[in-house]
């Protein structure tokens, strides 16, 4: 008896584990958006929200950290290590400063349009044209939001000694990385 309840378990559990297995679609993963429905904004993760609200760099300047052009955020956290002068971290404060307050603006008014533009699609009230120029007004903010990120890193650069600038690469890991040397800027 023990030996009959125990066979119709296992192949109870085999159908259920067969259909369970039947149940699940094949070759659908699920969505990398299935975590965002929280995030503040639909279309923008809770990270990036707050990249935008707090002028966080957030990457959009890759291209000039990754070639040799220091950003003034890090160049302000290893200025011991850097040893900066005090009129080389003064400039690079009031570059920060300007490029910080300029970069909330900007990340704000992107969530802003963000935000409508969610909205749009929530209450289906968004068509084809009107889809393209809010599309190319956040492609222009995001544009100059990026401009702002790397032009600071153009300007905080001049002010800089080559060994900072090598310095610099060392410290944040790009030696031996495969980026580009680091570069100097022309003096005029």
């Amino acid at each position: 008896m023990k030996r009959r309840i125990a066979l119709f378990a296992g192949a109870l559990a085999i159908v259920v584990i067969g259909i369970a297995w039947l149940a699940v679609p094949r070759g659908v993963a699920p969505s990398p958006y299935a975590s965002e429905p929280a995030s503040p904004v639909r279309g923008l993760s809770a990270a990036e929200v707050e990249d935008l609200l707090s002028g966080a760099g957030a990457g959009y300047a890759r291209s000039a950290e990754l070639n040799g052009f220091p950003g003034p955020r890090h160049l302000m956290d290893l200025r011991n290590e850097l040893a900066l002068s005090p009129a080389q971290l003064a400039t690079i404060e009031a570059t920060y400063s300007s490029m910080s307050s300029e970069a909330r603006m900007l990340g704000g008014e992107i969530v802003a349009r963000e935000r409508s533009l969610s909205e749009a699609f929530s209450t289906r009230t968004v068509n084809v044209p009107e889809l393209s120029t809010r599309l190319d007004e956040l492609g222009a903010l995001y544009a100059k939001l990026r401009g702002v990120h790397l032009g600071a890193h153009l300007s905080v650069t001049p002010h800089l000694t080559p060994e900072q600038i090598v310095r610099y690469g060392e410290l944040r890991g790009y030696t031996g990385t495969g980026t580009a040397p680091p570069h100097q800027p022309r003096t005029h």
